[in-house]
């Protein structure tokens, strides 16, 4: 279970990507990036791949406008994100 100052998601971003992670909500300016999103993993084939893969960057910033939506994933992509978080 995640501690309570974690928020982990499930995005499914418009280019049609599933991402997996912790989303802290930014106070910005109109039209500014306005979520940050702390170690992202794609979700591919039931395995959870670091995202973007062309870059080792663990903190990105995005339009929230680019999410379609946001949902609770399942306990078990939860256990297996927090295990491949957990050292990083």
């Amino acid at each position: 279970m995640p501690s309570p100052n974690k928020t982990i998601k499930a995005l499914l971003l418009k280019v049609d990507n599933v991402v997996i992670c912790e989303v802290v909500e930014l106070e910005v300016e109109l039209g500014e990036p306005d979520c940050k999103i702390i170690k992202p993993y794609e979700y591919v084939d039931g395995n959870l791949v670091p995202w973007p893969e062309v870059s080792g960057q663990n903190e990105l910033r995005l339009r929230s406008e680019d999410i379609l939506t946001v949902v609770e994933p399942t306990q078990e992509i939860i256990d297996q994100y927090l295990k491949l978080t957990s050292s990083t």
